[in-house]
C-alpha cells in the first residue's frame, strides 16, 4: 500500500493537496488506531478501492494528457 501511496504521489496529482507522505501517514495512524480486526479489515478494503480509484483516475489524466499533447485539435 506505502508503495502504491508513492507512485501516486510522484505525479503529483489525486492525492488532495497532501504534502507528501502526509497520505500514508494518515492512513497508517488510522490502522494503529483500529479498535478490532474487523475495523481494519475495513479500513484496509476502503483504502484499497481508494487506491484502485486513484490508480485508474491516473492512469486516464496521463493518458488524455498525452493524446491532447499529440493532438491539439482534440481541443477545438
Amino acid at each position: 500500500m506505502q508503495a502504491r501511496i508513492g507512485v501516486l504521489e510522484e505525479g503529483q496529482i489525486l492525492m488532495l493537496g497532501k504534502e507528501r507522505g502526509q497520505y500514508w501517514s494518515d492512513v497508517k495512524a488510522e490502522l494503529q488506531n483500529c479498535t478490532s480486526m474487523a475495523d481494519y479489515n475495513r479500513l484496509i478494503d476502503f483504502e484499497n478501492r481508494d487506491l484502485q480509484i486513484r490508480e485508474k483516475q491516473s492512469e486516464c489524466y496521463f493518458l488524455i494528457r498525452d493524446l491532447v499533447s499529440q493532438n491539439p485539435y482534440y481541443l477545438m
